[in-house]
């Protein structure tokens, strides 16, 4: 059994990008360093020469779902089994690997991915509070995921529309949706930040509401509108209450006062809900493709 491992890069932190890959070497057979048009691209090269691993490195900024597609195609082209992706910013803990092949449910061909828990750096969190058994998923987030790549090529891959954000929740959705399974093994975590913490001293509005803030993560305007638009796009594919489900999602947008540019983050939220309302799953072509193998495969 081959184990690969995918990185993907975006103007990363090298001293970060150093410890993750030391973090993960010896745990895998070969690592791919994926880098989506890093403005410090010399640097990443002088890190995977300097640990003889391979780079894959992209013109532009392509998105996550192509940077990983292009990790998962190398290594099946090479005859790998299985593929661990990892975030930039990710240190993967000691003997991750082994826990994570070491369940029982690791030998059955519906298991699509293997995840380990995280620790949220945004959150203020020190330790994982789950318990220690291996739980059956819906979600696992992308960092930390060990997926089988035949199963990979068989739901489609990543859907490279989508660019960013719900990458993985589709992602997750089409394996279950195959008949497929994902576990999550609440034993073994890596740090891991989904965002950065409300700013309350760059906004007054977050100040006065710093305890209802809590648990909310700050992000770029460019992330709002993957975030907004991609979430309708989802339930609009998934979801069996979709008024419902994008209705509470539009909510959410209350949240973005509370950032530290609100005027700018808010335009580009109310961009990403417009075009997510205008997204038509039947003309999709590559979400129609998958509605096609699924058919078939039930």
């Amino acid at each position: 059994m081959l184990i690969g491992c995918v990185i993907i890069s975006y103007n990363p932190k090298i001293s970060l990008l150093k410890e993750n890959i030391d973090a993960i070497i010896q745990q895998v057979d070969q690592i791919l360093v994926v880098d989506n048009g890093s403005n410090n691209i010399t640097d990443v090269k002088k890190l995977v020469i300097h640990h003889k691993i391979d780079l894959l490195a992209l013109q532009s900024n392509m998105g996550i779902a192509t940077a990983l597609n292009e990790g998962f195609s190398y290594f099946q082209s090479a005859n790998y089994d299985w593929v661990l992706t990892l975030d930039q910013d990710s240190v993967a803990p000691k003997k991750l690997i082994d826990k994570l092949v070491n369940i029982d449910e690791f030998d059955k061909d519906t298991v699509g991915i293997v995840a380990a828990d995280f620790i949220d750096r945004s959150q203020g969190e020190e330790e994982s509070t789950r318990s220690g058994v291996v739980g059956y998923s819906k979600r696992v987030i992308t960092s930390g995921s060990l997926t089988n790549i035949k199963i990979w090529q068989i739901i489609g891959g990543y859907d490279e529309h989508l660019f960013i954000d719900y990458v993985d929740h589709d992602f997750n959705q089409r394996i279950i949706d195959m008949g497929f399974k994902i576990f999550q093994v609440n034993d073994v975590f890596l740090i891991h930040s989904l965002g950065d913490g409300m700013l309350p001293q760059k906004n007054i509005l977050a100040k006065i509401f710093e305890k209802q803030s809590k648990g909310h993560t700050e992000h770029s305007a460019f992330r709002q509108y993957y975030i907004f638009r991609n979430g309708i796009i989802f339930n609009k594919r998934y979801s069996k209450h979709v008024i419902y489900d994008n209705l509470k999602l539009i909510s959410d947008i209350r949240w973005v006062l509370l950032f530290s540019d609100p005027s700018k983050q808010l335009a580009f939220a109310f961009r990403g809900i417009w075009d997510g309302l205008r997204y038509n799953k039947r003309k999709d072509v590559y979400f129609q493709k998958y509605l096609m193998l699924k058919k078939r495969n039930d």
